[in-house]
């Protein structure tokens, strides 16, 4: 949905700091869902993963739009974010309009991405 703030979560079930932060995404969607805000997750698993990472999302409550890639790794980082260097966690904030707001290789700081979303959402609504 273009007319909302979109946070996209890249992670792996092999990457611990990737399942270390999923609660932290959880937080967020349940803080910000009633407003123009949506939280999609990627998946960089293979494909045969698929059970291993929909229980890390089962186990973890991540009510979200959740996507494991079945395609091309590079197309799919060129498309997502061209400065994305490539390592695991990645997080991007992508404002109504389309232009990114918040990066982050590596696990996030939970109050920095707030402070990104309120930044576009505003405090109240």
């Amino acid at each position: 949905d273009a007319k909302k703030l979109t946070v996209v979560n890249v992670w792996a079930t092999w990457c611990g700091p990737c399942l270390m932060e999923l609660p932290e995404f959880v937080t967020m969607n349940r803080m910000y869902r009633g407003r123009p805000f949506q939280l999609v997750t990627v998946s960089l698993d293979e494909i045969e993963k698929q059970p291993e990472a929909l229980r890390a999302l089962k186990e973890n409550h991540v009510a979200a739009r959740n996507y494991i890639l079945d395609g091309n790794k590079d197309q799919f980082a060129e498309a997502l974010d061209r400065e994305w260097p490539g390592p695991l966690p990645f997080t991007v904030i992508i404002a109504p309009g389309g232009k990114v707001v918040y990066r982050k290789v590596g696990q996030i700081e939970p109050l920095e991405v707030k402070r990104a979303i309120v930044e576009v959402l505003g405090r109240t609504y």
